[in-house]
């Protein structure tokens, strides 16, 4: 009988683990063999195949005219554990950690904080599980995908 208990307790502790175990692992890898960009309409574009075939090693300097390092204001608000998209917009820096901290941090140029987004809830201005942003640049508005119901919030 006592083993019934634990082994229910075990099965338990597994279940209850599985997210945490998730959010530690490393990005899987991707097969680029098996990316395809596939235009939405034939004949507006090309369907692109990449491969994992490199013929050569090509010099960062042929691709890359010019970098720059902005070192980001570390406070504790500021703090995030990946970064799974960056987008520069204007005069500020975005950067989105949806694994983590599942919120989008605002920076200023010169790496100075200024805000985050994205409180955890179904309020207004609250996310469940956000996936993704997107920057509407003609009419300077921040876009959300979250996974409830693929809805999305619009931020101005």
């Amino acid at each position: 009988m006592k083993s019934k208990y634990v082994l229910i307790a075990f099965v338990l502790f597994c279940c209850s683990c599985q997210e945490l175990i998730m959010k530690n692992r490393p990005f899987p890898a991707v097969d680029a063999g098996r990316i395809e960009i596939v235009p939405i309409s034939e004949e507006k574009g090309e369907i692109i195949k990449v491969t994992n075939e490199i013929g050569e090693n090509i010099p960062a300097s042929k691709l890359i005219e010019d970098f720059f390092y902005v070192p980001l204001e570390s406070i504790e608000e500021s703090l995030f554990a990946y970064c799974n998209q960056i987008e520069v917009f204007e005069d500020k820096i975005f950067v989105f950690d949806r694994t983590g901290t599942e919120k989008l941090f605002i920076f200023r140029k010169n790496g100075k904080f200024l805000k985050s987004i994205g409180e955890k809830g179904g309020a207004p201005f609250e996310f469940f599980k956000p996936r993704s942003f997107a920057i509407d640049r003609e009419k300077s508005k921040l876009l959300f995908m979250t996974i409830r119901n693929g809805s999305g919030c619009i931020f101005l």
